[in-house]
Parts: C-alpha cells; sequence; structure tokens
C-alpha cells in the first residue's frame, strides 16, 4: 500500500476512509506545507474496513510517514491498532490523528475541538445553550461532549441506530450528570444550535436526516459534511433565514490540533494527552 508512497524523499500524512473524495484536509495540509517551504505531503487512501488491520501493519514500518489522519467509517475501528489513546480518545473510543514515533501510534480525537473552534468563529458560545446532535457515530459524539464540556445546558441526540443512541446517552449521562440529556430532535422550537453530524448529504445525497422546518430563524445551523460545500442541510438552514456553519469550518478549526499532534510546528501549541 505504501509502496509507491515510500520512494519519496518526503514526509508523508496519510488520511484513511471509505469514501476517501470528500475530505478537505489534504488541501489545507498541502498548502500549508507549500507555504512553509516543509518537504511533506498528504494524500488520501481509500481503505476498505477489512484492509484496516493490513494498513496499520505497513504504517508502523513506512519510515517516512510522520502521522495519519482518520475519517469515516474507521475512528472507531482503529482505536484496536492504537498503542497509546488521549484521555479524550480512551473516554470516546475513538481516534481521528494518529502520530507514527518510530513505529508506536499514539491517538487522538480531535473533531470536538474543531466543532468548538469553528462556533467560536462565529461567536457562538456552548454555555446555557440547548443544543441538537443528529448522527452520533464518532464526530457525533466527540460533538455532544466538546458542547457539554463547554456548558451547554441542555443536549438533544439522534441516530438511525437506537442501540448506538441509547448507548450514547448512558455514557455522555455518566460523564455529564448536570447536562439535561434526551433521545430524539424532535421538538426543535427551543434549539439554538443543531448539528447534522450524520453522512446525510455527502457527495450528493440529497437527503435531510430530519426536517428543519420547525427550527428558529434564531437557531444556528451546523454540518459536518464537506463536500459539497453548501449540503442539503445548510440549504434547508439558509432556507429557513438561519445562521449557517459548513463542515468546512470544522475541518479548519482542528487544523492546528491535528497540526501540532503529527510534530508540526504552528502556532498555539497544546499540550499532547489533555483532556
Amino acid at each position: 500500500m505504501f509502496e509507491a508512497l515510500e520512494k519519496s524523499t518526503r514526509s508523508l500524512y496519510p488520511i484513511i476512509g471509505s469514501p476517501i473524495k470528500q475530505v478537505k484536509s489534504p488541501d489545507l495540509f498541502n498548502r500549508y506545507f507549500a507555504e512553509q517551504g516543509i518537504d511533506a505531503e498528504m494524500v488520501g487512501i481509500d481503505v476498505a474496513p477489512r484492509d484496516l488491520g493490513d494498513f496499520f501493519d505497513q504504517l508502523r514500518v513506512a519510515k517516512n510517514v510522520k502521522g495519519c489522519v482518520v475519517t469515516v467509517p474507521h475512528k472507531a475501528a482503529s482505536i484496536e491498532f492504537v498503542d497509546q489513546l488521549s484521555r479524550r480518545a480512551e473516554v470516546l473510543q475513538a481516534v481521528n490523528v494518529i502520530r507514527v514515533e518510530d513505529g508506536y501510534l499514539q491517538g487522538d480525537m480531535v473533531d470536538g475541538l474543531g466543532f468548538l473552534a469553528a462556533l467560536g468563529a462565529h461567536r457562538f458560545s456552548c454555555e446555557n445553550k440547548h443544543i441538537g446532535v443528529v448522527g452520533i457515530g464518532s464526530a457525533g459524539l466527540a460533538i455532544a461532549h466538546s458542547a457539554a464540556s463547554a456548558g451547554a445546558k441542555a443536549i438533544s441526540i439522534q441516530d438511525l441506530d437506537r442501540a448506538r443512541c441509547s448507548f450514547a446517552k448512558r455514557k455522555l449521562m455518566s460523564a455529564f450528570p448536570h447536562v439535561e440529556w434526551s433521545v430524539g430532535v424532535g421538538a426543535q422550537e427551543d434549539l439554538e444550535l443543531i448539528v447534522n453530524a450524520s453522512p446525510a448529504g455527502m457527495n450528493g445525497d440529497r437527503r435531510l436526516p430530519i426536517s428543519l422546518e420547525s427550527i428558529s430563524q434564531d437557531c444556528l445551523v451546523m454540518d459536518i459534511v464537506t463536500k459539497p460545500e453548501t449540503t442539503p442541510w445548510i440549504e434547508a438552514g439558509l432556507e429557513r433565514g438561519c445562521p449557517v456553519v459548513y463542515g468546512s469550518e470544522m475541518i479548519q478549526g482542528q487544523f492546528g490540533h491535528i497540526a501540532r499532534f503529527i510534530g508540526l510546528e504552528v502556532p498555539e501549541a497544546k499540550k499532547l494527552f489533555e483532556s
């Protein structure tokens, strides 16, 4: 898998997922490498779930691979192959960035940090807010976790997989007993932020995970899907007259966190493995 890539002398940073054509991270990182004169490249690799173990075997021995970004559907499954998890990744049982040092793999999950950074750019604080999260996979769970950490008053979660949703609620209630947790984002009138953390709307899919007909025009509508830029979810929010946050903004928001974790010197360095 890495044979052709290893012929290059430059440092390589794969981003793995399946599908992979929708990812935006290579654009951000490769522009950064070019601007800084860094001999490195981020490359997208489509890895089927059945081949994930083989990928990590090669990741450990590829000498010029310094780190890896992980996207859907591999965030949860990848923890099986990582040697050390940050406290945050341990709680969320998922990773989206991995540092490689002499075959040793360390993982963190910074989707939630990117979520908060994107909201901060819109001067939106989660404190004392009622928030809805639709889709409670690895990214959705990280978003709900970060919203609770940032002081949300109430969080409603929803997912097509009812068992996963119930499990997530129990996990989140245990970590944040002071937050009002509920399953189902049906009564939307009092929501101040609603996030699509599901794949609905990705790569030409025109489906909405739920209707936005009853949300207030003051509700902030956010999508984590990055392709297309203006998803059906964002379109529905704009049609309601709501302010919106695009999926690319969350990717930009976690750029620095990912970059620092894989050893790149960017501003505002934080301690690794912080909660």
